[in-house]
């Protein structure tokens, strides 16, 4: 194969937003429509509607911190500090196991919320560290480690300090939640956290300690929605 067959493969190799990953600052192509959309701004929902491969996920991702804080973003204005953006993209197969089983509708509402809350404030903690080692002036690696996260104990949490102790710790409990809906008859139910009320409390907590969130708003980029049966 010659250098201009090998650079024609890998140009087309990947051509999905899920190929390349989080961060699509430096591929994202900006659309003739792009001053027309709101998602930055909007105080409600907004569905994205398109047929496979059009762009909907690799726009979701543009919005989302990984790519607003790239590493290879040189110059990141104040403002990108008032607009975080959380990406989740839901599991179907997962989704499609919190219901029935022999287990009653509200059971399910109250995992559903736990799964919720545990993915929401592990990507809350991401965009942090994303904005921590960006190049964003306002908020660096400092001012993440001088947060103490010692106040979701009273969730009957452990008492934990540190955005990386906090961090490991709802990435257990995702992953014995996961290990529960898998068994639901043997394995014992986990305690359940009580979904919005938790990420508000964890949210308030570091606005509370960070002057540089107090105005933002935080908006949860749900791709591939209609899993969440």
């Amino acid at each position: 194969m010659n250098s201009i067959q090998s650079k024609l493969r890998d140009i087309f190799s990947k051509n999905r937003a899920e190929e390349i990953g989080y961060d699509v600052w430096e591929h994202f192509v900006i659309p003739p429509f792009y001053d027309k959309l709101d998602l930055e701004t909007a105080r409600k929902p907004r569905v994205i509607v398109g047929g496979r491969g059009c762009g909907k996920t690799m726009l979701l991702r543009y919005f989302s911190h990984q790519s607003k804080f790239s590493q290879t973003r040189d110059n990141i204005p104040d403002e990108a500090m008032s607009h975080i953006g959380l990406y989740w993209r839901a599991d179907t197969q997962f989704c499609n196991a919190m219901i029935h089983r022999g287990l009653p509708n509200d059971i399910w509402n109250a995992a559903f919320s736990h799964f919720a809350a545990l993915i929401l404030t592990i990507e809350l903690l991401s965009s942090l560290q994303s904005v921590a080692i960006s190049k964003f002036p306002s908020f660096n690696q400092d001012d993440l480690t001088s947060i103490n996260f010692s106040r979701p104990q009273a969730f009957l949490l452990p008492t934990l300090q540190k955005l990386e102790d906090l961090y490991n710790h709802l990435e257990d409990l995702m992953w014995k939640f996961e290990a529960w809906v898998n068994d639901v008859r043997k394995v014992d139910e986990p305690q359940f956290l009580p979904g919005t009320n938790f990420i508000s409390a964890v949210i308030k907590i570091i606005q509370h300690q960070v002057p540089a969130l107090n105005n933002c708003t935080l908006h949860v980029y749900l791709d591939e929605y209609e899993n969440l049966c």
